[in-house]
């Protein structure tokens, strides 16, 4: 099972250029380390995982996409909205606004609506103007316009379910990322035990290479100006000194929930209709401030 939470404390790129550095070092003392099993095949594969580890795709990269693909279902959804809007102007323009059949449209308040609720009312929306479209032809509402708003539906859906493959994509793939960047942090400090060891009484000069990072000498003060921007749907917070990571969570019955753990001071997410409460923390080599 993917361990989900970092052993090593220093950021991502610091840990490639450890690796880099200490594979460097290896082979320069690998006649003194192969007969304890660190050969130039295993430094060159340890190198080569270094390499993959540094071009997988940050955390950066994963909002941009998920910032790209929210902006893009946003549109959709005021597209969306005005369309529905102006199916209303004809309704009440015919039937009245107490009327039954505007009451039937469903379109009360849909602009506080949840993502999958605007869809949900846009659908039965349409289908009951497929009943009365005879009835607005003098309003205007003819097949043409009717399948032109189906069409606007579809958008808005295509729209809402790429920005939901893309958090998950970021959740997978920030899982990933720890898994890789522990395996690496494993490996190396493995090598650094057994070369220290293996090169302390004929090399000592050697051996004091070998050194794993140092702790930071403090805890990572609390993030400052935590905020939520609800017209980018992102939280956001002060990068704090000496912090390597962030853990954002979120009260649930009582517990706290991790919803987010990375080195960004961002993440996109969609607050839920129900009012909870959110917390960030910083994180180095001495724990969570």
């Amino acid at each position: 099972m993917t361990n989900n939470i970092r052993i090593y404390f220093n950021t991502d790129s610091e840990l490639v250029a450890f690796t880099k550095r200490v594979c460097s070092m290896l082979k320069s003392d690998v006649a003194y380390l192969t007969e304890f099993g660190i050969t130039e095949e295993k430094i060159n594969e340890l190198n080569n995982s270094a390499s993959a580890f540094a071009e997988f795709p940050s955390d950066d990269y994963n909002i941009g996409s998920i910032m790209t693909q929210v902006s893009l279902k946003e549109t959709n959804k005021s597209l969306l909205l005005i369309a529905l809007r102006e199916m209303e102007v004809r309704v009440i323009a015919k039937f009245g606004r107490r009327s039954t059949q505007h009451k039937n449209l469903n379109l009360t308040k849909i602009n506080y609506a949840t993502d999958d609720e605007i869809a949900t009312r846009a659908k039965d929306t349409y289908s009951y103007l497929e009943k009365i479209q005879p009835e607005l032809v003098e309003q205007g509402l003819t097949p043409e316009v009717l399948a032109a708003l189906l069409v606007t539906i579809k958008a808005y859906e295509d729209a809402k379910i790429a920005a939901s493959e893309v958090k998950k994509n970021r959740l997978i793939n920030t899982r990933e990322r720890i898994e890789m960047g522990n395996n690496l942090y494993n490996i190396t400090r493995n090598y650094c035990n057994i070369a220290k060891r293996a090169l302390m009484y004929n090399h000592p000069n050697l051996a004091n290479h070998y050194v794993l990072p140092k702790r930071s000498p403090s805890r990572a003060k609390k993030p400052t100006n935590f905020i939520y921007d609800n017209s980018t749907k992102m939280f956001s917070w002060d990068a704090m000194e000496n912090a390597t990571s962030y853990q954002l969570q979120v009260v649930k019955n009582e517990e706290y929930v991790e919803i987010y753990a990375g080195e960004a001071n961002h993440f996109a997410y969609e607050l839920p209709q129900n009012q909870l409460k959110y917390f960030v923390r910083a994180r180095n080599q001495k724990g969570f401030g």
